[in-house]
């Protein structure tokens, strides 16, 4: 185990669970050379990593000869502050809302799970934020949508909000699921469910469990342990190259992939609020799939061109398929393309982007 490793186990488990008492010396030096690497202002820089800036304890009195306490509370006021409410974990950049880490979760559908009718192997991904919702592989479809509200420590209060599967067909309303070939009953607008919920020490599982849900079919499908999603929340950018251009020849400027509960582009010049190639973000087994949900007129489809070759644009159900892969230190996102359907999407996806702090 590394010590950056055992940094970040240290300060999720304090700010979770009250943490540890104490810290070895290869932790604290491996927190504080973190700190120095990351932009920040230059009073806190100075005052927090600068052995020789401590006036209170006398000059030259190193940080490790604090009483143990005060180095844990020190670095837990370290981490909130270069971070700025954020938590990096174990690779994972967490943004809490209402203390719940938003992002997608991805599980593999159990066989003795099925939508409505007998279904076959698919991945749910839960979608966390200031409204939750469940998207199934096996169909464009979002289930289950609810507000979301933390109600005690670790404690999670889902109220639906639409009964009506968005983007589905074949899907009954209330969404009824069948555990073994047994039915249960569908939710209901207004059906209150209550979740305890936690992250493990590397970020990568979020565990939910049922304190009581007033919808079954919700229940049997959110109780379980999820997998972080291969790709992080958040805005990503990359410089647009010379040789691509979208429609007719455009000046330089910077392109903003934003991922949330969907995936979009957006042009800092062209088409600053503007978003292209809107999609559907879930993740499979090895790869992630974006399938286009809307077709804007920029032009039509969004056909961009590549060394003065105009590419096809895209059609509402194009399904692409990339392989993710982020930087050790969380900043940067390299999309591989294994096959997309709307190439002028594969031309603006496939490159590596980096995260807007």
């Amino acid at each position: 185990m590394t010590s950056s490793t055992d940094f970040d186990r240290l300060v999720t488990s304090w700010l979770e669970a009250a943490g540890p008492a104490d810290l070895d010396h290869e932790t604290i030096e491996a927190a504080l050379k973190t700190a120095q690497r990351r932009r920040q202002r230059r009073g806190l820089l100075a005052w927090l990593v600068g052995p020789s800036s401590w006036p209170a304890f006398g000059p030259r009195r190193g940080f490790t000869a604090l009483p143990a306490t005060l180095r844990i509370a020190l670095l837990v006021g370290l981490v909130l502050a270069l971070l700025g409410g954020t938590l990096y974990v174990g690779g994972r950049l967490l943004r809490p809302i209402g203390g719940v880490p938003v992002g997608a979760w991805v599980a593999v559908k159990p066989d003795n799970l099925s939508f409505g009718t007998p279904s076959g192997p698919a991945t749910m991904t839960l979608e966390v934020g200031a409204t939750t919702r469940v998207r199934l592989s096996l169909a464009p479809v979002a289930v289950f949508e609810s507000t979301a509200t933390t109600v005690a420590d670790h404690e999670l209060q889902l109220v639906i909000t639409s009964v009506t599967p968005l983007g589905g067909r074949g899907f009954e309303s209330g969404t009824p699921v069948a555990i073994d070939s047994v039915e249960l009953a569908g939710c209901g607008l207004g059906d209150v469910g209550l979740y305890t919920w936690s992250i493990s020490a590397d970020g990568t599982l979020l565990t939910l469990a049922s304190v009581g849900d007033a919808c079954p079919s919700r229940e049997a499908v959110l109780a379980r342990t999820w997998n972080a999603h291969e790709v992080p929340f958040g805005s990503w950018v990359a410089d647009k190259p010379d040789n691509l251009s979208f429609g007719t020849p455009s000046a330089p400027e910077t392109m903003s992939l934003d991922l949330g509960l969907t995936a979009e582009v957006r042009l800092s010049v062209s088409a600053p609020e503007f978003g292209l190639f809107k999609s559907t973000m879930t993740a499979a087994t090895d790869h992630v799939e974006f399938v286009i949900t809307s077709r804007p007129g920029f032009p039509a489809g969004t056909q961009v061109s590549l060394d003065n070759r105009l590419l096809a644009g895209c059609r509402v159900g194009d399904v692409g398929r990339y392989v993710s892969s982020l930087s050790d230190d969380g900043s940067q996102l390299t999309l591989t393309s294994l096959g997309d359907a709307c190439p002028s999407r594969d031309a603006v996806l496939a490159r590596t982007w980096t995260l807007v702090p």
